[in-house]
């Protein structure tokens, strides 16, 4: 008996994922006035082994995401270091998924549109080669997973 193998060459078009990451602490390291940077403190985190995202520069200093689990570590470092930061916590991370995400137009457009219909306040956003993350409120993320999976076609299957 034998059989053929079907290889897909092409990834599936359009929205295949709406997921959300709870547990997830943002935080915003200020910048001190005559100081080196910021980078010192970002290698500090990678060299202590603090797995960081949506590393953002913004006015007065870095913006970067942890998971709660490594919140300790890294808050215990920069405190050591000397590092003014303010924590938000209890967020959570919603990742629109597509595999061919560069062959989807207005993609950013969708997004923000519902979200703010259905009143979830966006706090950052990140993307990557597959994926646009948009880091909300922990208490939000339902909501706006639900708004995201309607507007994209993929109620209930999420």
């Amino acid at each position: 008996m034998s059989f053929i193998a079907a290889t897909q060459f092409e990834k599936e078009r359009g929205v295949t994922q709406i997921r959300v990451t709870p547990n997830i602490v943002h935080l915003c390291l200020k910048l001190t006035v005559g100081g080196e940077g910021m980078l010192p403190e970002i290698h500090a985190l990678a060299d202590a082994n603090v797995p960081v995202f949506l590393v953002k520069i913004v006015p007065g200093g870095i913006t970067l995401a942890v998971r709660a689990a490594n919140v300790a570590d890294a808050t215990s470092l920069l405190e050591r270091r000397g590092v003014a930061f303010t924590a938000r916590t209890q967020m959570a991370l919603v990742s629109v998924i597509a595999g061919a995400m560069r062959d989807l137009s207005g993609v950013m457009a969708d997004i923000y549109e519902a979200l703010q219909h259905a009143q979830v306040a966006i706090r950052q956003t990140g993307d990557r080669y597959d994926a646009v993350h948009i880091l909300v409120d922990g208490s939000q993320a339902s909501r706006a997973q639900e708004a995201l999976a309607d507007r994209f076609g993929q109620g209930g299957g999420v």
